[in-house]
């Protein structure tokens, strides 16, 4: 070891240490942008896999006992107690292709509050949660259907294609909201 006799040669001593530091050391990580995810509750109506947002889900219910209700469309399935609560009933199938979906294994009932609204949905199947990065958002997802006014575009997972259904638009739609028989 040498033995260092002025201030100079700590200093030489010191930039030599530091290009051999840099000559070896691994490099800093790079701060990197996080994906950012989009995130809902995936389900099925008849052939079409749908999501809809998190904040428009208040809970997945296995299907409860449902009272009739007279005098309402065919799509509203009735009233079901969930928990001491009243929970009116529609049938999303019935109400979207009038084609009244039948009770299966796997149906579904998606709980939803909007605003002063509280209301359960029939769907034929819960897949759960699904994550899509944001940065493949396409507007142009889509089915062809009638109901096209209550989608917003989409996702793709390989084959998959998975389109957004925006519950407050179903919640505001004046069609939805008469549920009595004229």
């Amino acid at each position: 070891m040498a033995i260092l006799r002025s201030k100079q040669d700590i200093i030489q001593l010191l930039q030599e240490l530091e290009k051999q530091a840099q000559k070896y050391a691994i490099g800093l990580p790079q701060k990197e942008e996080g994906i950012q995810y989009w995130s809902g509750i995936a389900f099925r109506i008849n052939q079409y896999k749908l999501i809809v947002s998190l904040e428009q889900i208040r809970e997945v219910l296995a299907y409860p006992n449902i009272s009739l209700v007279p005098g309402s469309k065919n799509w509203v399935r009735g009233i079901a107690n969930v928990r001491g609560n009243l929970l009116p009933v529609f049938d999303l199938r019935g109400f979207l292709d009038e084609k009244m979906g039948m009770r299966e294994k796997r149906t579904r009932i998606l709980s939803m509050q909007q605003t002063d609204l509280t209301f359960g949905l029939v769907v034929n199947e819960v897949y759960g949660m699904k994550y899509f990065d944001q940065a493949t958002f396409d507007k142009g997802c889509s089915y062809q259907v009638a109901w096209k006014h209550f989608l917003q575009g989409g996702y793709y997972q390989g084959d998959e294609q998975w389109v957004i259904f925006d519950m407050m638009k179903l919640a505001n739609d004046p069609e939805f909201l008469q549920v009595a028989v004229a």
